[in-house]
């Protein structure tokens, strides 16, 4: 009698979704997968476009009344999905065994958008401007639905998680370059802003003193200044001073594209044909002395890509180890920019500071072109 009711009785079903994530915003269409338990036999899946509620019919979107599709596998299911235009989707699953099916669907809603954020234009500080400040505040423009912004200042990356227009960030005292971009929440990022340049300085107080039976210290002497780098400028028309490294390809002296005289050298590819993916670097050893009281590495830079997988950096080189990058790039930029960054930590250590660009794929083109190299040290 038993066995006789449980063959009546409706098969326990129950359809779980996996992918894509309920309510998720995603910049490519995503897997659509998940598993059925109990005495599954089956799995279908509906697909609807809700912007207008028409469904998927197997081939495209036609139909006003809901459309299930069979499923690839059972326990662990999935359906390919078609190609997709920028919409919102709503996507349910119900197992079957014969003619009993799953009477509560798994369902999600997930947010397909590929279209990135407007690129920010920058609002302030611009234009070279000198101001008294420890932290300035940072402003900028935005529009297209971004979630927040990275800003790039002195070659540092800030994320900031938040549609806010503006952000005060610490400095020191000098010139100073940034640039911001804008992402968001399917993970899309618009082009980097252009360049701003500005400069400050810190509001120094002091205090007046009265010593009595004092006599004060001779000053220190005035220290001396020297530039490190050897051809920095390129003007040799070879790479004098230096070593080319991963020549992936090779690196090149260039009249092409200079910063200041008639020579440059450039990293990486300049067409796609017939091209090479690896590593293409120089580099230079210097050794900054243990006395000295400064020492700040500037360059010229000029950076461009069309494939923004592939690098373009400057490391601080200890023997075969990357002590530290200095400049970690993934962008296109052409245009001349001037970066500079304290190797001061480095004094009284042999380093070598290399150059290099990484074109991962055969199709792009990535490279790095450098002027001006400049490791100014004083010492006492």
């Amino acid at each position: 009698m038993l066995d006789y009711l449980s063959a009546c009785l409706p098969a326990e079903l129950d359809t779980t979704i996996l992918s894509p994530v309920n309510g998720s915003f995603v910049s490519v269409a995503p897997g659509f997968n998940g598993e059925a338990t109990g005495a599954a036999t089956g799995v279908e899946v509906s697909i609807r476009r809700m912007s207008d509620s028409i469904f998927y019919n197997g081939t495209t979107f036609g139909s006003s009344a809901e459309v299930w599709l069979n499923a690839n596998s059972v326990s662990a299911w999935n359906y390919p999905l078609p190609a997709l235009l920028d919409d919102v989707y709503g996507l349910r699953a119900r197992s079957r065994n014969g003619s009993d099916v799953d009477v509560s669907p798994a369902a999600v809603t997930f947010t397909l958008d590929t279209v990135p954020p407007a690129t920010p234009v920058l609002i302030t500080p611009t234009g070279g401007i000198s101001m008294l400040a420890v932290a300035p505040q940072f402003e900028w423009t935005g529009s297209g639905g971004p979630i927040g912004f990275e800003i790039a200042l002195d070659g540092v990356t800030h994320t900031l998680y938040s549609p806010q227009l503006s952000a005060r960030l610490i400095v020191t005292e000098g010139l100073h370059l940034w640039r911001v971009r804008a992402f968001d929440a399917a993970g899309n990022r618009s082009a980097w802003s252009e360049v701003g340049m500005f400069n400050t300085s810190a509001l120094k107080a002091y205090l007046p003193a009265v010593a009595h039976n004092f006599t004060a210290e001779a000053p220190p002497p005035a220290g001396t200044c020297s530039n490190l780098i050897v051809n920095g400028d390129f003007e040799t028309g070879d790479f004098t001073g230096w070593v080319r490294l991963s020549q992936n390809p090779p690196a090149a002296v260039t009249a092409d594209m200079v910063y200041a005289g008639q020579w440059s050298a450039r990293m990486g590819k300049v067409q796609a044909s017939g091209s090479i993916t690896g590593f293409s670097s120089i580099q230079q050893a210097v050794l900054i002395p243990a006395n000295a009281l400064t020492a700040t590495l500037s360059f010229a830079r000029y950076l461009y890509s069309d494939d923004l997988d592939n690098l373009q950096y400057v490391a601080v080189i200890s023997g075969t180890t990357a002590l530290n990058y200095v400049m970690y790039e993934k962008i296109d930029y052409p245009q001349w920019t001037t970066y500079q960054t304290d190797l001061l930590p480095y004094a009284g250590r042999p380093i070598a500071l290399r150059f290099s660009v990484h074109n991962k794929s055969a199709a792009g083109i990535t490279g790095l072109i450098i002027d001006d190299v400049i490791l100014n040290v004083c010492v006492p």
